[in-house]
């Protein structure tokens, strides 16, 4: 049998983690869906939006958290990612409006536009990186068991958006997340990476349920238990299986490649032997 024969093809025009119809990527894709978002490109965006941030001021608050909504978005409204299962719309997709929202909420606390603007972008980023993360991760448990769990996307993505596996992934996606908090500002001589993690910490804490409860996974033992519990929900679902598989999590618990800003633009799926995806990035 070949090595990907098991591997169902499903064609799907939703998200696995925002329902509704797909969004259409704006001005920066105009080579096609399928492509990777360039960096050159990435960085002209990103420079309009410095720009765009430094013009309109801000007021530094040494206290208050200001301009903190009672509830906050969660990543997932303002950034998605969409499976390789779902065909050639897959990849990752940042919403610029949103982006620009988060950096001006940290602009107005103190932080400098160009550090508030990669601050932003990171948490978003990171957040959706960790979905596709687990997403890889099943594709290699699927491998071993020789079992696609694709078949049984119609049941386990409404599973895991309703019940408490999907509240898991989302603490641990907004935990991964966090964890990079304060990056952006540590290469700056005038930011404080401190600072900037307070202020991230209390726009999480406003999120909805799951997305908030990222500070109970702040340990490296319990990210990886925790995972171990979502990855096992995961594969088990198709099957009625709630038995927890220790171990999974380790699999989890690898340094990210995406180390520097242009190595997320360098990101790939071993989807099998000889076939490699990069990861798409959209903006819209």
């Amino acid at each position: 049998m070949a090595s990907h024969e098991w591997l169902n093809k499903v064609d799907a025009t939703w998200s696995p983690t925002r329902s509704g119809d797909p969004v259409a990527p704006g001005r920066n894709s105009g080579t096609g869906l399928g492509d990777v978002l360039p960096w050159d490109e990435f960085n002209v965006r990103r420079r309009e939006l410095v720009t765009r941030l430094g013009s309109g001021g801000g007021t530094y608050h040494p206290t208050d958290i200001a301009g903190l909504p009672p509830e906050t978005p969660s990543p997932d409204s303002c950034a998605y990612y969409l499976s390789f299962r779902f065909g050639a719309r897959w990849g990752i997709y940042v919403g610029l409006e949103c982006w620009f929202d988060i950096a001006k909420y940290l602009h107005r606390n103190g932080v400098g536009a160009s550090v508030a603007v990669d601050e932003a972008f990171e948490m978003l980023f990171r957040h959706e990186s960790f979905h596709f993360e687990v997403d890889r991760q099943v594709l290699l448990l699927e491998r071993a068991v020789g079992q696609s769990t694709a078949k049984f996307v119609d049941h386990w993505l409404p599973h895991l958006r309703t019940n408490n596996p999907c509240y898991l992934e989302e603490a641990l996606a907004n935990a991964h997340a966090f964890k990079y908090a304060g990056k952006a500002a540590r290469k700056s001589t005038s930011d404080d990476p401190r600072r900037v993690k307070l202020l991230l910490a209390a726009w999480m804490r406003r999120q909805p349920p799951g997305y908030r409860d990222f500070h109970k996974f702040a340990t490296k033992k319990v990210q990886v238990l925790a995972s171990s519990q979502h990855l096992s929900a995961i594969m088990g679902v198709h099957r009625n299986d709630s038995s927890y598989v220790h171990g999974l999590g380790d699999i989890l618990d690898r340094r990210d490649k995406a180390n520097k800003p242009q190595d997320m633009f360098r990101l790939t799926l071993d989807l099998e032997d000889g076939v490699e995806l990069p990861l798409n990035i959209h903006l819209f």
